[in-house]
């Protein structure tokens, strides 16, 4: 029995990195390996894409931090795919919001252990861009971190400030790290001209060997609070996670290898 656990975070705001994470791990799950996102981001994104209600604030911000069973944090949406939403904290607690991300990440490995009595499965955590107790249980705990970069031009003063911060925790701490890039639109030079600097400012073996492609039904999907898979399954990025799952399955079975 093995629980493999797969952080996914921004390099600069706004790169996709929720979108990554629900989109992966349904695709994970279509191609037969049972899998779950978790949201760790007090955006609570997660919820929007796999259709949790916005006036539901249910989630890990919601728990009992002495009787919590994961299962009473988890969401199974109309597809019948489960997620771990963040939740909101209820109205006036917002002063202790640190004290209790701090909490949750006290608590978060405990919580999540029925998860290695189940069986095999796929967790995949949508991870703060910010240094704090969440990150740093994540960087703890994931067998491997897919840092996502969108190519527009705010990256190339992010990617540096990545280097210095987020890629130099991951590193003391030795989790495995990449970086995928995400949205890279064909006709359009720009985005290229930053994918290949991408490939000259990191190692040959950090960038992921295959990108995810700008596509209008990410943004449709994500409207309609559905997973990009069951909304668009033709789709061109619909194909592209497909890909991700399937080299992420093979890396994470080279892990368990060499473990």
């Amino acid at each position: 029995m093995y629980v493999f656990i797969i952080g996914v975070q921004s390099i600069q705001s706004g790169a996709g990195a929720s979108t990554v994470a629900a989109a992966l791990a349904v695709a994970l799950s279509e191609g037969g390996v049972r899998s779950y996102a978790m949201d760790l981001t007090t955006e609570n994104a997660l919820a929007l894409m796999y259709g949790m209600p916005l006036d539901n604030p249910a989630g890990l911000l919601q728990s009992d931090l002495i009787n919590t069973h994961i299962r009473d944090c988890m969401y199974e949406n109309d597809h019948g795919l489960a997620f771990i939403p963040m939740g909101r904290m209820e109205p006036g607690a917002a002063a202790h919001l640190t004290a209790r991300l701090d909490a949750i990440a006290a608590n978060l490995t405990t919580w999540l252990q029925p998860l290695h009595e189940i069986g095999e499965r796929i967790l995949v955590v949508d991870t703060p861009r910010e240094a704090g107790s969440l990150q740093n249980w994540v960087y703890k705990n994931a067998h491997l971190v897919l840092n996502v970069a969108a190519p527009e031009p705010r990256l190339i003063p992010a990617l540096l400030e990545f280097e210095q911060g987020s890629l130099q925790r991951q590193f003391d701490l030795s989790v495995q790290s990449y970086v995928l890039v995400n949205g890279i639109a064909p006709h359009i030079q720009l985005t290229h001209d930053i994918a290949d600097y991408l490939k000259m400012a990191l190692s040959e073996t950090m960038l992921l060997p295959l990108m995810i492609h700008k596509d209008q039904h990410v943004p449709e999907a994500f409207a309609k609070m559905q997973p990009l898979a069951k909304y668009a399954p033709a789709a061109q990025s619909t194909k592209d996670f497909a890909a991700l799952a399937l080299w992420l399955t093979k890396e994470l079975v080279s892990i368990q290898d060499k473990e």
